[in-house]
């Protein structure tokens, strides 16, 4: 699947995957205004949350389904 982040407050963020338990299975650093192709080897639920890396704040959160 693909994500856009419409990021307008910071260049750069940081783009993390959990699923439901909380285990993070990616993280990886994102430009503003891009779409980035995720893949995931498993189904199920997920988390999406991006946050800006120098504040720590949380730009995004999303819960995902991929059956």
């Amino acid at each position: 699947f693909s994500v856009f982040i419409d990021n307008e407050e910071s260049e750069v963020s940081d783009l993390k995957i959990y699923d439901i338990s909380g285990k993070e299975l990616l993280r990886q650093k994102i430009r503003g205004n891009t779409a980035e192709t995720i893949q995931l080897h498993s189904k199920g639920v997920f988390l999406i949350k991006v946050t800006d890396p120098q504040t720590k704040k949380t730009q995004y959160t999303k819960k995902i389904i991929v059956q």
